[in-house]
């Protein structure tokens, strides 16, 4: 992956800002093996509906510019901001399937040769996305800051221009608004609300699945969420309930062992509780941690098949837990330490699920002055998953990702 962007801004007057970006992204991923494994008899045997060699590419350009400015009317300051912007994502892909006729039994593998993979070729166009948009927004106060307020207002295109032996292209856009609400009752203390829209492309589906290069339909998302953020001087904590619809996306099994469709079939709806904290308990000692409940449901589906079910790869319960101390006995060097727990998790349309899972992270950093050019030196050691657990970090329609294995990373950054 290779990315280049430059970005600059520059004082009209006082009170105006114009600003503007460019970037640019180059993608290429390259993957073979077999195909998805399928069962054959009840005793475990089993085999693949072949295999497959794919190439993948992305070519990104992203633009925008716009204006910021404050001006005060009466008691009220505003903030007012105006943005313009595109984007354009092209994909590409190539992908051969040859046989692959071994079988194995899970209880008992002994796997055949070595697979000699076909050849892919070269990467054929297979799609691309244009989004473009404007946006105006205004952040009005009184009081000090104390309240604040902002109204907004988008308007988003969405086209999508598959190669024309695959679909028929998308154009799409819509016009959609921006609030929210901050009130501060006491100077530490701010409660907040907000409510958004926004129109989003359709996936481009990629060479997992039998209907690859397609691209599904945009959808329109929606977000509530409103929360109370309190600063205790040392610690802050936050307190947030939200609300998201997207659009979901199934998988649709073909019968004879070979790859799925990918169809846009519903609406996932995410309810959820998010709780965080952090701050410096006592000098030296600094607590980060985070709880989140999400209800995430399947809603809409077709002929309501699937309408209430607990949507893929989401667990119920998830928290993080991190903490660092500079230690008194050596100056500059910090340990560090994260706890991750994850519930279980929906991995299939008949309700399988992968069971929870806890994960530590440990490290230390050790900050000093180059004897070069006494400019500061920051050394980094972390081992990710101490205690080496094994297990499925998610999974979406009959696909489980392993989770990573012990990592040791070592660091170091300097400044001249």
């Amino acid at each position: 992956q290779t990315v280049a962007m430059v970005h600059g801004e520059v004082d009209i007057t006082d009170s105006v800002t114009a600003y503007g970006a460019i970037g640019k992204q180059w993608h290429r991923f390259s993957s073979d093996g077999p195909n998805v494994p399928v069962l054959l008899d009840t005793s475990g045997t089993y085999g693949w509906g072949g295999l497959y060699n794919a190439k993948i590419g992305y070519d990104v350009l992203s633009m925008q510019g716009g204006l910021r400015a404050t001006a005060t009317t009466g008691p009220v300051d505003h903030k007012l901001s105006l943005n313009l912007s595109q984007s354009s994502f092209k994909s590409q892909a190539a992908w051969q399937f040859g046989p692959y006729a071994p079988t194995t039994n899970l209880y008992s593998p002994v796997f055949g040769p070595a697979p000699v993979f076909p050849d892919v070729g070269d990467l054929s166009p297979t799609g691309e996305q244009i989004r473009s948009g404007a946006s105006f927004a205004d952040t009005m106060s009184i009081l000090d800051e104390r309240i604040q307020f902002t109204a907004g207002i988008r308007y988003q295109k969405v086209e999508t221009i598959p190669p024309a032996d695959i679909g028929d292209a998308y154009l799409s856009d819509a016009w959609t608004p921006a609030f929210a609400l901050v009130v501060k009752p006491r100077e530490n203390v701010s409660v907040y609300a907000n409510y958004i829209q926004a129109l989003e492309p359709g996936q481009i589906v990629d060479s997992w699945y039998a209907n690859a290069g397609q691209t599904l339909s945009p959808y329109l998302s929606e977000q509530y969420e409103t929360g109370v953020k309190v600063d205790w001087g040392t610690v802050t904590t936050t307190l947030a309930v939200f609300q998201i619809a997207q659009a979901y996306t199934i998988a649709i099994r073909d019968p004879d062992g070979g790859l799925p469709r990918l169809s846009q079939g519903g609406q996932q709806r995410n309810r959820g509780i998010e709780l965080n904290t952090y701050g410096e308990v006592v000098p030296g000692v600094r607590l980060m941690g985070g709880v989140t409940l999400i209800d995430a449901r399947l809603t809409k589906t077709e002929d309501g098949l699937y309408d209430g079910d607990r949507a893929h790869g989401v667990p119920i319960f998830r928290t993080v837990i991190g903490a660092e101390w500079d230690t008194p006995f050596v100056q500059g060097l910090t340990m560090t330490g994260r706890a991750t727990y994850t519930g279980d998790q929906v991995v299939h349309e008949e309700g399988f699920t992968i069971p929870s899972w806890t994960t530590l992270d440990l490290g230390a950093r050790y900050t000093f002055n180059s004897p070069w050019n006494e400019k500061p030196v920051t050394v980094r050691f972390n081992v990710d998953n101490v205690f080496d657990n094994n297990y499925w970090s998610t999974g979406s329609w009959g696909y489980l990702f392993l989770g990573s294995p012990r990592i040791f990373r070592l660091s170091a950054a300097f400044r001249f």
